[in-house]
């Protein structure tokens, strides 16, 4: 019983903790927002040129490729 008081009061304070710095953070939430739907407007954009050719069946297509590992791997770092 002992343990499971003390559990219990670690758990209510660690979670009123973590409350009080999640209101602390000023988190942009816009400029947040902004990036992530450029992010995604590039990832499908070459996702589309990718399809849009293939369904035309060109062949060619290792530059589109090329291309769209280029903006997954800048995708991912950002």
């Amino acid at each position: 019983m002992k343990y499971l008081l003390t559990f219990a009061f670690l758990l209510i304070a660690v979670s009123g903790i973590s409350a009080q710095t999640a209101s602390r953070l000023d988190i942009p939430y816009d400029s947040l927002r902004t990036v992530l739907e450029e992010i995604y407007d590039l990832d499908q954009e070459v996702r589309i040129d990718f399809v849009e050719r293939t369904q035309r069946g060109d062949t060619s297509l290792s530059a589109v490729k090329a291309k769209m590992r280029e903006v997954d791997s800048a995708n991912q770092v950002e």
